[in-house]
């Protein structure tokens, strides 16, 4: 019986516009002739590189060519073998010297190349065969310019849309899923807004997904989406409607939404905040010697606890060295802010709604500044290589000269932001600021755009100057918590509540004026469109019955 030839399959597309058409198809058709035609080949593995292109080598250096290379080295790949390929340029678009080392390595472990559209094979027998060589060399040159024409074509092609935009003009090219060709909005652009707002309430990008898979099941974009697509969208200019500097389409969110999403992703704020949101202050508190978020806890019906989320999950960390207890009455944090902190909360959420330019500066002067200085450290390291070298550093001092020059007027233009919006925090509470009360997830979405932070170390929790509320324990007698205010220096009364909907709804915190704002409201909503509000109702029953059980809904 004749032993069968060893083979590995390889391809590839270089384009993500390739995705869903036929290029695979094509190859693999091409492959399975031609396996079809020589039985006496058995293929071992296969190797795909998808939207990964072959000119500059990354399919090598991160793709899976690369990955066949390695077990080649490795003697994965017995001598003898074959790798197949529907034509050449599938293997390689680079430089012929480039090629030719792929080529060599192959060949000296003994390995064939087959290009089964045309049969072709270049064996290790064929290093001293001229007619093979020449072949060769038509096809390494003939793959690499082509793909440099193809390169040249591109630079053209987007230097002319480079023009059109500043000229105002929509570029012709490909568009996200939430524009249609013209530039405008489309249906999808609601899951790019429910993006933004899941991320700044704190959910990852597998929460995030989730979310969206539940809520759009039918839709084809978010059945095939990734996790790292939802931070490319995430960082995307296109989300703003620009491209390349210029503003040539619809923007899908607000400038300050995509400004405040980026200080989110660049400062990793919500990095140990548990996915939970169902709490008003879900994310806000952090440990005061780690700096780690404090996640809420509960287990059954028992009153929900802090924990610091780094000492849970390392059992290493500052704060269990420095002796602080393992867990903290979220109750004490509750009743401080929303009788200490909330006033100032609200001030400065209605603060920010009359300057929403100056907050808008202000999240973009932190997006520069971090780019900035890292731009710094760099330019830094430079002009000491070039010194160590004894090279002349004239150009990278100016360059770090500049660089510091823009640092600085940033930090300064920052300060006097900040002083501004601080200043108008006298302005009366508006009735947004009031109506926030009113739902814990809405509420604890602005309490993490406006960077609101509870520091609790030492069982004592507080916020900025403020000089906190002390734990001292809990009375069976009383069924209290035993706590002082440290500003008043009293002590504070905080009864053991059994009925979780007052830390939920905060319904012992709202204010009269907030309740008949609600009220006037939904009045409003039942006469002008009673469909709506019919369905506004049983959506808060559904949530209602979520959070706390059918047996809490008659």
């Amino acid at each position: 019986m004749t032993e069968k030839i060893k083979a590995f399959t390889y391809v590839r597309f270089s384009s993500t516009k390739q995705i869903d058409n036929s290029s695979i198809d094509r190859q693999d058709g091409a492959l399975a002739r031609w396996l079809e035609a020589n039985k006496n080949v058995v293929v071992m593995d296969s190797y795909i590189d998808e939207a990964i292109s072959a000119w500059k080598g990354k399919h090598i250096d991160n793709g899976s060519l690369g990955r066949l290379l390695k077990a080649i080295e490795d003697g994965l790949v017995p001598s003898g073998s074959l790798i197949l390929v529907e034509h050449f340029s599938r293997l390689s678009r680079m430089t012929q010297d480039e090629t030719t080392d792929l080529i060599r390595k192959i060949w000296d472990a003994g390995i064939s190349i087959v290009t089964v559209e045309d049969n072709a094979v270049y064996s290790p027998d064929d290093r001293e065969d001229l007619a093979k060589r020449i072949r060769l060399v038509v096809e390494i040159n003939k793959a690499y310019s082509d793909s440099e024409w193809r390169s040249k074509k591109v630079k053209q092609s987007y230097i002319k849309r480079e023009e059109d935009a500043k000229d105002g003009i929509t570029p012709a090219m490909r568009r996200p899923f939430w524009l249609d060709k013209s530039g405008k909005l489309n249906e999808n652009a609601e899951i790019i807004r429910d993006v933004f707002s899941l991320y700044l309430s704190g959910l990852g990008q597998m929460l995030i997904l989730y979310n969206l898979r539940k809520k759009y099941p039918n839709n084809k974009t978010v059945k095939k989406l990734s996790p790292p697509t939802i931070i490319r969208w995430i960082t995307s200019e296109t989300i703003r409607g620009m491209w390349r500097g210029q503003k040539v389409y619809d923007h899908v969110v607000e400038d300050d939404i995509f400004f405040a999403a980026q200080n989110v992703h660049i400062h990793r704020l919500n990095d140990n905040v548990k996915a939970d949101r169902k709490w008003p202050l879900s994310g806000l508190i952090q440990c005061g010697y780690c700096n780690a978020g404090m996640s809420i806890q509960q287990t059954g019906d028992s009153l929900p606890v802090l924990r610091c989320s780094t000492r849970q999950r390392t059992n290493i960390s500052k704060c269990k060295d420095a002796g602080m207890h393992t867990t903290f009455p979220y109750l004490i944090a509750h009743q401080y802010f929303f009788s200490r902190v909330k006033r100032h909360a609200l001030k400065r959420y209605t603060s920010n709604s009359h300057l929403k330019e100056s907050n808008l500066e202000l999240n973009e002067i932190a997006v520069n500044l971090v780019k900035l200085k890292s731009q710094l450290v760099e330019e830094k390291s430079f002009y000491k290589a070039l010194k160590d070298e004894g090279k002349n550093g004239r150009a990278a001092l100016m360059l770090l000269s500049e660089t510091d020059e823009k640092i600085e007027k940033l930090e300064k233009r920052q300060e006097v932001l900040t002083k501004e919006i601080l200043n108008h925090e006298n302005l009366n509470t508006s009735d947004e600021a009031l109506e926030l009360i009113d739902d814990p997830l809405t509420f604890n979405f602005a309490m993490h755009r406006l960077g609101i932070k509870l520091v609790l170390k030492d069982r004592i929790i507080k916020f900025e100057e403020d000089l906190g509320f002390e734990f001292k324990g809990y009375c069976r007698k009383t069924k209290q918590y035993v706590c002082y205010d440290l500003t008043k220096d009293a002590k504070v009364e905080i009864i053991n509540p059994q009925d979780h909907e007052v830390l939920l709804l905060n319904k012992r915190i709202r204010t009269v004026k907030s309740a008949l704002i609600k009220r006037k409201k939904m009045r409003e909503f039942k006469k002008n469109d009673p469909e709506g509000y019919s369905k506004h109702v049983r959506n808060k029953v559904e949530n209602f019955k979520e959070l706390f059980g059918e047996n809490k809904v008659d």
